[in-house]
């Protein structure tokens, strides 16, 4: 698909059919914002508060116009949730297979997450009905962590897409794209196979 065919399609088509298009041309306005924000989760400086600025850059590496951010740390009934959206769900797209509501979890941290943080993501999930989530795990996640959102998946139909640090700079480089990673890592976790 060349650049001028694209602009004779009108934005419903372009969104519906083009997902990974639309999302790389999102995060290529934000770039450089990125950019900055990975050097400083993976350096964080004086002033910064490491999870925050994990927080900061998921919220600029979803919001798109399939999600639209609403709110951080919003409290539900199972604690905290750090970031959620509100998914614009467009057939022939991966957002179809959201719910309406997407919620988030960042942890910073220098080791890996595990099984009880992933228990606690997919309760908050199961709490506001989300039945899809994403976890950005600065050290990615545990084995146990990863058996944890295959049962997840086998009892609940709930699907937990989680990024780290390479996932990252692979997406805010330029060396794979944003959707294209989103949709392997979804199918990977409803077909218990490797990205």
């Amino acid at each position: 698909m060349t650049e001028d065919s694209l602009k004779d399609l009108t934005l419903f088509d372009k969104l519906r059919l083009y997902p990974e298009i639309v999302l790389d041309e999102a995060l290529s306005r934000s770039r450089e914002r990125l950019s900055d924000l990975l050097l400083r989760a993976n350096d964080p400086g004086e002033a910064d508060d490491p999870g925050l600025v994990l927080e900061e850059l998921a919220k600029v590496l979803l919001e798109s116009p399939y999600l639209k951010f609403n709110k951080e740390r919003r409290r539900c009934e199972t604690g905290e949730i750090d970031l959620d959206f509100t998914v614009k769900r467009f057939e022939t797209t991966l957002f179809y297979e959201f719910s309406y509501l997407l919620i988030v979890e960042c942890k910073n941290w220098s080791k890996k997450a595990g099984a009880p943080e992933l228990r606690v993501f997919c309760s908050k999930m199961r709490d506001v009905g989300a039945n899809i989530g994403i976890v950005f795990s600065k050290q990615g996640i545990t084995k146990d962590a990863k058996g944890v959102i295959r049962n997840a998946w086998l009892q609940d139909k709930i699907v937990v897409i989680t990024f780290d640090l390479k996932d990252l700079d692979q997406i805010i480089n330029g060396t794979d794209n944003c959707y294209e990673v989103m949709h392997r890592k979804y199918l990977a976790v409803r077909t218990a196979s490797k990205e």
